[in-house]
């Protein structure tokens, strides 16, 4: 078996992402073109404020949107006034998470959460009570899916079979199996497509696989023509389970879009690859 690398779910979220809670966003106005990073600021929170698209508010910077900002950088901005829109609250429903909440009230899931004194990888459960703006009342869809295929497997799910199984992250950007290599480290670049990455846990590293979800465990359904991946942050029983993926209906960025769900009721058969 390999030497497997431990990581906190934390250290992982900050490695991908610099998303934190947030109470206010850094001095702007209408005048300025440029905006002074504040402490516990992202690319999202930033664009939302400006009415940006976050991916552009990057590259107008020359960076990623997985890119590290820190407090005093000055990034360029559209020359528009701060969005300030009429807040309400809305009440968590089982099986909402904040993407789907988010989409609801016309927001952007980052802002939603900081305005919260959340990050985006905090668990909200049913009963929870959080501030948000906007009175829209339809789900926007950013990109096109297949509906019958929510995990988006008419995309190709490649792996690049000449990078190293012990650097970096050789899956495709913005695939299921590129976000679980990001949050879990200690997965195998050579695992192959994700509905083969149960067997191939075993077969090539040696680690446990059943079917009981666990934390920091992998899910793994084999629906589809190339199933899908997706890291478990939070577990209720075996038909309730919180997870952090992306290639969901169509949205390639990491994050929790289902909020809590039933995972034997998804797209395959669902078993769990465990780090131990």
């Amino acid at each position: 078996m390999t030497h497997k690398t431990t990581r906190s779910f934390g250290q992982a979220s900050m490695a991908i992402a610099t998303v934190t809670a947030v109470s206010s966003l850094g001095t702007s106005s209408a005048e300025a073109a440029s905006h002074t990073v504040q402490s516990g600021e992202s690319f999202y929170s930033i664009a939302t404020a400006y009415g940006m698209d976050t991916y552009q508010l990057a590259v107008n910077n020359g960076k990623s949107i997985y890119d590290i900002i820190n407090p005093g950088d000055i990034l360029q901005v559209a020359d528009l006034p701060p969005v300030t829109p009429v807040s309400s609250t809305h009440t968590v429903q089982w099986g909402e998470s904040f993407y789907s909440i988010a989409g609801f009230y016309g927001m952007d899931a980052f802002q939603l959460a900081s305005n919260n004194g959340k990050s985006i990888y905090d668990t909200i459960n049913p009963g929870d009570v959080l501030q948000v703006q906007g009175t829209s009342a339809t789900l926007p869809q950013t990109q096109s899916y297949n509906s019958s295929d929510p995990y988006g497997t008419q995309d190709v799910e490649g792996v690049i079979l000449n990078t190293p199984t012990d650097y970096g992250n050789s899956y495709p950007i913005g695939q299921c199996t590129w976000a679980v290599k990001e949050l879990a480290p200690w997965v195998n670049n050579w695992w192959g497509n994700a509905k083969d990455w149960d067997e191939n846990a075993i077969a090539l590293n040696g680690y446990s696989v059943g079917v009981t979800p666990a934390v920091g465990a992998i899910a793994v359904w084999d629906g589809g023509d190339f199933g899908h991946v997706a890291y478990v942050t939070s577990v209720a029983s075996d038909t309730s389970i919180q997870v952090l993926e992306s290639n969901y209906m169509g949205q390639k960025q990491i994050a929790n879009y289902r909020g809590w769900f039933d995972p034997t009721n998804a797209q395959g058969r669902v078993t769990y690859i465990y780090p131990w």
